[in-house]
């Protein structure tokens, strides 16, 4: 059963641009190459300005030049409550910048021989086995895992992120009754499961812990003394998180390949420093530089409804940053309360971490980051960078295609009608004009009883548009220039009599943990809506999303579209003589109303 990620929808909607900061230096009339003093001062007031808009508890950068932190500094609070100052040496929870690491340690394993990432993952995890409804799922390798192409659901979260966080040594073994949710190498669709298989199948070959694996082969090798993949946050230097400016408990998370990294700015300040070098830290060659090219090679041009989105085998590219002439590669993170953001150029050898303790942060690092990085740049080259958007390969439709519903990732259901002549959206309980602008794209509008505009807090910078990608109308969306896919077109399909009886409320007995962390509701409604079957919860701030359903069989439905979380099964399993709905890992009974 689907549940609402909050951060996604802050990651998309919230600050698009950086918000406007007064008192920023003016820019020196004629700067030496190599002088980054501008740079510092511009970032520390831009910094100040961001983490007040956005509430930010704490935040840490630092920016690299080949083998040097030219700058490196905290800001605001590693705990607030003991006034405790965030500073450089910070510990921070860094989340899906994990994948990094796992990928590297795997293409280790690779250039040694021990791992071929184009051979079937079964060869190597005998006891992995999933279903599928495609032709095969032998498609299934190391390479497809690192670029989220395996077709694999997004998670299995059978309380790994839990207070006793469930072991994922032995996750290959469990997924025997789950479904692919698309056959490989169709669309690059976000997959923490896929990394966890992909450190399980590191341990595998290495005949030890992953976390002792990382710790031997690569966190010691690079001198990240104060970095570990134990999902649990100690140490006088750690961070306290907070979301909404208020302190929580994170939830441990084992020690996960898919994001249990804990670090600080000055240790992944060494890992790019490795990057920089061509695979060498402190004397030691950590990999061979042939070896970590082949990371920085794209794997999926091919892959239309990719949208132009570039990735390469764990790093996304990152073509907004320094324009053509460079590469920018990366990943960002985010746990329950910390949020995380790692940049590269190899070919400038320029690199940019922020780590921050507030869960509101993830909305803000991406547009901090690129500033930095681009600052740093023209600091260094005396060129200002210009970047040009990439416009996907897709044939664009006309406005009477736009009306219809859509199953998106973002917004769940979304539903577009013509009402009188003026088009409408539909979508998390609310109703929204749509307004063609001179690009081709509608954008959102919201107005209080007819006539009184309110803002959208980032909606209404999101334009809309039909598309038709390898036969599928779609909804692309344009965001701060870049296109991406927003939804696919759905059409009303008959739904078999047994999960009409299903209807009714549910709540979560397995998976609970984590969606309390996130405020997030622990109950989902089955009901029927615009002639669909969905599954309805409530959001962090009490919007209702919407997720459509496919009923396939009498026992088993599909989260309706394309997209990370959307395509995995929902399937009816029995449990202590109860019927219960199961859909990677969680568990949900249906509840008894008096």
């Amino acid at each position: 059963m689907p549940y609402f990620n909050t951060k996604k929808i802050v990651f998309y909607l919230s600050a698009l641009t950086l918000v406007a900061c007064t008192g920023l230096p003016k820019v020196p009339e004629n700067p030496e190459l190599g002088d980054y003093t501008y740079m510092k001062k511009y970032m520390t007031a831009l910094i100040k300005s961001e983490m007040k808009a956005a509430n930010i508890t704490g935040l840490s950068i630092a920016v690299v030049d080949d083998q040097q932190i030219i700058w490196s500094k905290g800001f605001g609070y590693a705990d607030k409550e003991n006034d405790i100052p965030a500073t450089a040496q910070t510990r921070y929870r860094a989340g899906s910048v994990s994948k990094l690491f796992t990928a590297l340690a795997a293409m280790q394993l690779s250039e040694q021989g021990k791992l071929d990432i184009d051979q079937t993952l079964v060869n190597y995890l005998p006891e992995f086995k999933i279903k599928s409804r495609f032709v095969s799922s032998q498609g299934i390798t190391p390479r497809t895992l690192m670029t989220h192409q395996s077709g694999l659901p997004a998670n299995y979260n059978n309380d790994r992120w839990a207070n006793q966080p469930a072991s994922s040594s032995d996750l290959a073994s469990q997924l025997q009754h789950e479904y692919l949710a698309y056959p490989p190498r169709t669309i690059s669709s976000y997959s923490n499961l896929g990394f966890t298989l992909l450190g399980q199948t590191v341990a595998k070959i290495s005949h030890q812990s992953f976390g002792n694996y990382i710790m031997q082969n690569l966190l010691s090798p690079m001198d990240m003394v104060d970095s570990d993949f134990t999902g649990h946050l100690t140490g006088k230097m750690a961070a306290v998180g907070y979301r909404a400016g208020k302190a929580i408990t994170e939830l441990p998370f084992g020690e996960d390949p898919a994001g249990a990294l804990n670090s600080t700015v000055v240790d992944l300040s060494r890992f790019i420093m490795m990057v920089n070098a061509q695979g060498r830290s402190s004397n030691k060659q950590i990999i061979k530089p042939e070896t970590l090219a082949r990371m920085f090679v794209p794997q999926n041009e091919d892959i239309a409804l990719d949208f132009g989105m570039r990735m390469g085998l764990a790093w996304f590219f990152n073509d907004d940053y320094l324009g053509s002439d460079e590469i920018v590669v990366g990943h960002d993170g985010g746990t329950i309360a910390h949020s995380a953001l790692l940049k590269v150029s190899p070919t400038a050898k320029l690199g940019i971490v922020l780590l921050s303790n507030s869960s509101e942060a993830s909305g803000r690092l991406d547009a901090i980051g690129k500033k930095a990085m681009r600052l740093a740049y023209t600091a260094k080259t005396g060129v200002i960078p210009i970047t040009r958007p990439i416009t996907p390969k897709m044939a664009v439709l006309g406005p009477k295609d736009i009306t219809g519903h859509y199953a998106t990732s973002m917004l769940g259901l979304v539903t577009i009608v013509n009402q009188f002549g003026k088009l409408k959206a539909r979508t998390m309980g609310h109703t929204f004009d749509l307004k063609l602008k001179k690009d081709g794209y509608y954008y959102m509008a919201y107005h209080l009883l007819g006539f009184i505009p309110v803002p959208l807090h980032g909606l209404e910078e999101i334009g809309l548009q039909p598309v038709r990608v390898n036969g599928r109308q779609l909804l692309a969306g344009k965001i701060d220039g870049s296109i991406l896919l927003v939804g696919e077109k759905i059409e009303v399909l008959k739904v078999p009599q047994s999960w009409w009886a299903r209807m009714g409320h549910y709540k979560y007995i397995v998976g609970t943990e984590l969606l309390q962390a996130l405020g997030q509701s622990t109950s989902v409604e089955l009901k029927m809506q615009d002639g669909f079957l969905v599954s309805a919860s409530q959001s962090e701030n009490g919007d209702q999303v919407i997720h459509p359903l496919r009923a396939i069989n009498e026992t088993e439905a599909i989260v309706m579209g394309l997209g990370t979380g959307l395509g995995q099964t929902i399937y009816v399993d029995e449990l202590d003589g109860n019927e219960v709905l199961k859909s990677s890992g969680t568990i949900l009974k249906k509840a008894t109303r008096k």
